[in-house]
């Protein structure tokens, strides 16, 4: 007998499979990997597609709506992580989504655990529902574009790494990358006008935006953008336009050369020339290997002064050091000199 659950498999889960479910349970004593094995398997029928990730969704193995082999520990999750449901029928996506959306909606507060497993398999409908599917639209609705908890350390920090996954994912559909930019410049515009508070400084949507589209670049699997340059363009654009919100980035000589590579279109001169303004005014190069980097750049784009400066500014630093290291082996002299007389 099934336990009532405040949510439900749109029939998909039958009363007459319980004997087969029962038996298989018992005799497998199933592991993630074999509810993994039953998704990936065309023959299996989508009932018991439905049970696995109804196993799966459960935050608990206590809240588990269909029979479960008694070995195991209360209150354990019963997987750690989301399953991966590529070639599962599409109706039992949907029906995936479905669940996914009631219980976020039910009384109890799902732990942050169960909630990023969510995630994870509303991320999968996004990647391999068709965009037209009305459970897709559903799914990016329930898309959260930011982690689940505020974190912060030495070494990570919480922000909007979801928001990265989508964005650099290629098996993704555009169309969802565009509307998710569209709800994190509308997030960053709010923050800015005072509408909305990022829950800790270190979350703060316009930095975090700047970081996943300009510094992040270098982790793109190709040469070019995982989504349409005009949108790249349009992403630099916004950030150009807001650049007083942009606290130092991890820009390194990796990022400047994609970015600078995708724009290298005539259509997209001007934006080019606003990034690398850009890169100028915050400092967002290192003072080496990049200065030669961009002085090609801004010769490409027609600055000829402004590469010319970028040149004179490495002179004049490389002469100052020259200086410094001078008065230091005079210094140094000097010293060997005092010390002489004092042997002498």
């Amino acid at each position: 007998m099934l336990r009532r659950r405040p949510w439900d498999w749109d029939g998909l889960i039958r009363s007459e499979d319980n004997k087969a479910w029962k038996e298989w349970v018992d005799a497998i004593h199933p592991e993630p990997r074999d509810l993994q094995t039953l998704l990936n398997t065309p023959s299996i029928r989508p009932g018991f597609k439905a049970r696995a990730l109804s196993v799966a969704l459960a935050p608990t193995t206590k809240d588990i709506p269909v029979y479960w082999h008694e070995r195991r520990v209360a209150g354990l999750h019963p997987v750690s992580s989301a399953l991966n449901i590529r070639g599962v029928d599409h109706a039992v996506v949907a029906t995936l989504i479905k669940a996914v959306n009631n219980m976020s909606k039910g009384k109890a507060t799902l732990d942050d655990d169960t909630a990023g497993i969510h995630q994870g398999y509303v991320l999968q409908a996004l990647k391999y529902l068709p965009v037209d599917h009305a459970a897709a639209q559903a799914a990016f609705g329930m898309f959260c574009l930011r982690e689940i908890s505020c974190f912060y350390n030495m070494d990570d920090a919480s922000g909007y790494r979801p928001f990265r996954h989508l964005l650099f994912d290629t098996d993704i559909p555009h169309k969802w990358k565009i509307s998710a930019d569209v709800k994190m410049r509308q997030i960053i515009d709010d923050e800015i006008a005072g509408k909305l508070r990022p829950r800790a400084e270190h979350e703060a949507a316009l930095p975090c935006y700047a970081n996943i589209v300009m510094a992040d670049s270098f982790l793109w699997d190709k040469v070019e953008p995982p989504y349409p340059t005009d949108l790249l363009a349009s992403q630099i654009d916004f950030i150009c336009q807001r650049h007083a919100g942009v606290d130092r980035i991890m820009l390194v000589d990796k990022s400047i050369i994609s970015l600078i590579t995708c724009l290298k279109d005539p259509n997209y001169l001007q934006t080019c020339r606003a990034f690398v303004n850009f890169v100028l005014e915050k400092n967002f190069f290192s003072p080496g290997d990049s200065i030669e980097y961009l002085y090609a750049v801004l010769h490409a784009c027609g600055e000829q002064e402004r590469a010319n400066h970028v040149l004179a500014a490495r002179d004049a630093r490389d002469q100052a050091r020259a200086r410094e290291e001078q008065d230091r082996s005079l210094t140094r002299s000097r010293r060997d000199t005092a010390w002489a007389a004092l042997r002498a």
